[in-house]
């Protein structure tokens, strides 16, 4: 049960870090195609 515990315990906070990561990359992803004040044309 205690294994069981922990296993979920470090599998959620890989995965929350994993999500952190992406969510950065997406926005400096976004950041290069859409400047502030920019344009789209």
């Amino acid at each position: 049960m205690i294994m069981e515990t922990m296993l979920t315990l470090i599998t959620t906070a890989f995965a929350f870090v994993a999500g952190l990561a992406w969510n950065e990359a997406i926005q400096k992803l976004i950041e290069e195609f859409y400047t502030a004040g920019g344009a789209v044309t």
